[in-house]
């Protein structure tokens, strides 16, 4: 990510930059790389072209800035060195931010499940529809997996509603941050085996469809 961004891993604006930045936990397990990703919880920056264009706007005035800023210098007198100052500025509440941004995340991965929930639904009537011993013994592990996503999915929507009572104490906003961070992985593993189920269902009926029409 640093070398998209153009910047060194160890520059003190690289931070501040990923924190600009979307992410999830939604690694490839199909690729060796990202499935040790996955299992070790590391995020997964991604970005828009007009979040990066902006990025570079931000970078690029800063620097127009500095340059203005050094031309004043040069040009206005030395001042004894026990005169200076250093000026820092300062993110206020930087971990409501950072709490912020998860709950956005968190957000996202919601909607993605809410559609995954109707895409099973379906499948369990067509299956149900079908009507024989094995349509209905597929349909038990749908509506298995329905269930276990549901009680995800309601304590998703919940964490998402409940953020904007959190205090915006450092404290809090940590402890809250990393409950909203646990839900995008529990939600993301069983958003993947719900999808998993219903691959598996999907198929079993497109076999069986030939030998219903005769």
């Amino acid at each position: 990510m640093a070398k998209q961004l153009g910047m060194e891993i160890d520059d003190p604006t690289l931070a501040e930059c990923l924190s600009e930045m979307d992410f999830d936990y939604n690694w490839d397990e199909a690729i060796a790389q990202e499935r040790v990703f996955k299992k070790k919880g590391e995020k997964r920056y991604f970005f828009s072209k007009r979040k990066f264009d902006l990025l570079k706007s931000i970078d690029s005035k800063k620097q127009q800035t500095t340059t203005s800023a050094e031309k004043k210098c040069k040009q206005a007198p030395a001042l004894p060195s026990s005169s200076s100052s250093k000026v820092e500025i300062k993110l206020e509440n930087p971990e409501h931010f950072q709490c912020k941004k998860s709950v956005e995340v968190l957000n996202s991965s919601e909607a993605k499940v809410q559609g995954q929930l109707g895409i099973m639904e379906r499948l369990s009537s067509q299956l149900e529809a079908f009507g024989t011993t094995d349509a209905l013994a597929k349909r038990s592990d749908i509506e298995g997996g329905l269930k276990a996503l549901r009680a995800e999915h309601k304590a998703a929507l919940k964490l998402v509603a409940g953020f904007k009572f959190v205090p915006k104490d450092a404290e809090k906003c940590i402890d809250y941050k990393s409950s909203v961070e646990g839900a995008i992985r529990d939600l993301s593993a069983h958003l993947d085996a719900a999808q998993l189920l219903t691959k598996k269902g999907r198929l079993w009926l497109e076999a069986m469809a030939p030998a219903e029409e005769q």
